[in-house]
């Protein structure tokens, strides 16, 4: 997942993002690991992951090294075992299809 602290649409859609965090831990692959990634500092990103989203996994800072990558927030990645992007969804998931997308994504991770 990237995430920004600053972004009022990650906050919108923290819901969402915990439910997604939940499924994809519950299939207890080895395999698949759900990361927050942020391009702030990692205090801050920690403490806004935990306190504001609530969320639970992993949380990486890019500061210092992103400066001419700019990935719009939220948006969920899935990299296969070779680092390769296999599916992105970009943006706040709509609240009507919020379920349609978590199945979309676990239904990726099984390929």
């Amino acid at each position: 997942m990237f995430l920004s602290t600053n972004c009022k649409y990650c906050m919108a859609d923290a819901p969402f993002l915990r439910e997604l965090e939940l499924r994809i831990k519950s299939l207890s692959r080895q395999d698949v690991s759900v990361l927050a990634v942020f391009q702030e500092m990692p205090e801050k990103a920690k403490s806004f992951a935990r306190e504001e989203l609530q969320l639970h996994s992993p949380v990486i800072s890019m500061q210092g090294q992103s400066e001419n990558i700019l990935v719009p927030t939220p948006s969920v990645l899935l990299l296969d075992n070779r680092q390769v992007v296999t599916g992105a969804w970009i943006g706040m998931a709509p609240k009507a299809g919020r379920e349609d997308r978590i199945l979309e994504i676990l239904n990726a991770i099984s390929k």
